[in-house]
């Protein structure tokens, strides 16, 4: 089937961005005092808002602690954290296969809007975004089903004839919550179970399999 719009994820779903946000899960931790988990410990971290995270991550925490956790995360991730990050392989053919071929692509993702457009601009990969969409630094937006909101809302989306793409289950829920096709991708973050309890239209294993439903 041919997507007229096409909204993608970015962790997990574009770009393996593991290192820099576990490291700086863990550098959060341990500027509040907190032994923090081994890496391998972390994956379920990225995906989700921070705010969910640290939640979990201290358990019983305030909301003031729960935002000075985040806040000691932006100051390792916006000095190094975000370059601690590369492309799965193919995706910019994908990319460029899907603009060719007439779809409008948007990112719609649970990282900061401004991070998420740095590191498109960084893997020189923005050019092919209509839009970039993210999280607001305010926490006004932050789960995923209000990001693909603000996707629809800014632009002249047919959600009928659009497709969400990604690696966690809020990515597919949100899609259809929207009316919109879902492809789930099973090489990032998410894991099997939840991804098959939100039941998407199609399933990935490799970004390049993405052009098989595209």
């Amino acid at each position: 089937m041919h997507y007229k719009h096409i909204l993608f994820d970015l962790d997990g779903t574009l770009t393996d961005s593991h290192d820099g946000i576990v490291h700086g899960m863990q550098y959060a931790m341990e500027q509040l005092g907190h032994v923090a988990p081994e890496a391998s410990a972390l994956s379920w971290c990225i995906g989700p808002p921070l705010e969910a995270n640290f939640a979990k991550l201290l358990p019983g925490a305030d909301a003031q602690t729960i935002q000075q956790a985040v806040d000691y995360y932006h100051d390792y991730y916006d000095e190094t954290g975000r370059f601690e990050n590369a492309l799965y392989p193919e995706v910019e053919t994908v990319l460029q296969t899907c603009q060719q071929q007439g779809s409008t692509l948007y990112i719609a993702t649970s990282k900061y809007e401004v991070h998420a457009q740095l590191i498109l601009q960084h893997f020189s990969l923005a050019h092919y975004f209509e839009g970039i969409h993210g999280a607001t630094n305010d926490g006004t937006r932050s789960a995923k089903i209000d990001v693909i909101a603000k996707v629809v809302a800014s632009h002249p989306i047919d959600c009928t004839s659009a497709v969400m793409i990604g690696d966690h289950n809020v990515d597919v829920l949100g899609g259809k919550h929207f009316g919109m096709d879902t492809i789930a991708v099973t090489y990032g973050y998410g894991t099997d179970a939840e991804l098959h309890d939100a039941q998407p239209d199609y399933v990935a294993s490799r970004p390049i399999d993405l052009l098989h439903y595209l």
